[in-house]
């Protein structure tokens, strides 16, 4: 005797392209990169959403891409968004620029992140890889101690699955070069050649 039959409904195991999306744990300009690729002409809209980035997020990115000459634009009517191209594709390794176009090697990581964080003010970890190229692990390592000595401090701390915000303490601004995480655990300000975190009088001179 034949047992019960099996119905599949249509589109049964599925993931809507939203799904996808938010299941995608590749770095932002990764997603976003490997979208340019796959499309050659497309609008920030199409590469931002992906990656799940918000349209000023992403146009750092496409700026620095721009500047670059890998990607040109097309401005649209006032009421159609600017279309751009890839024209230069090197591979499939995401381009290590900053915002001018220049290549950014593994020492200019850190300033630009240092620098990113003073132009956006309010900023989360995605914000940071997004504008700067750090990737969120080092970014949440470089943050960490940047709240300890006192250049950045938590507006929210995350929850519930919602990123932490950090927010740059401008009076703390001493100059363009980030402030250095030695190996010893000690943060050196190179603006003013001074040990910054932790101080003579501080007792916790240990990693969070």
């Amino acid at each position: 005797m034949a047992g019960p039959r099996l119905t599949i409904k249509p589109g049964s195991g599925r993931k809507s392209p939203a799904a996808l999306a938010a299941a995608d744990r590749r770095p932002a300009r990764e997603i976003m990169w490997a979208k340019m690729r796959e499309l050659r002409i497309f609008t920030v809209e199409d590469v931002a959403a992906p990656a799940r980035l918000d349209k000023t997020s992403a146009q750092y990115f496409l700026n620095g891409l721009l500047a670059a000459g890998i990607v040109t634009a097309e401005k649209a009517g006032r009421a159609q968004p600017t279309r751009y191209e890839l024209v230069k594709d090197p591979g499939a390794l995401v381009p290590r620029i900053g915002p001018d176009g220049q290549a950014v090697t593994q020492g200019d990581i850190r300033a630009g992140a240092w620098r990113a964080m003073r132009v956006l003010g309010n900023f989360t970890l995605r914000d940071l890889h997004v504008t700067s190229g750090i990737s969120e692990v080092d970014a949440k390592s470089f943050c960490k101690y940047l709240v300890k000595a006192g250049y950045i401090v938590f507006r929210a701390k995350g929850a519930g699955g919602r990123p932490s915000v950090y927010r740059f303490v401008e009076g703390r601004y001493t100059g363009p070069r980030p402030p250095q995480v030695a190996r010893i655990m000690v943060v050196f300000d190179p603006n003013i050649g001074e040990v910054v975190w932790p101080l003579a009088d501080q007792a916790d001179v240990g990693a969070a």
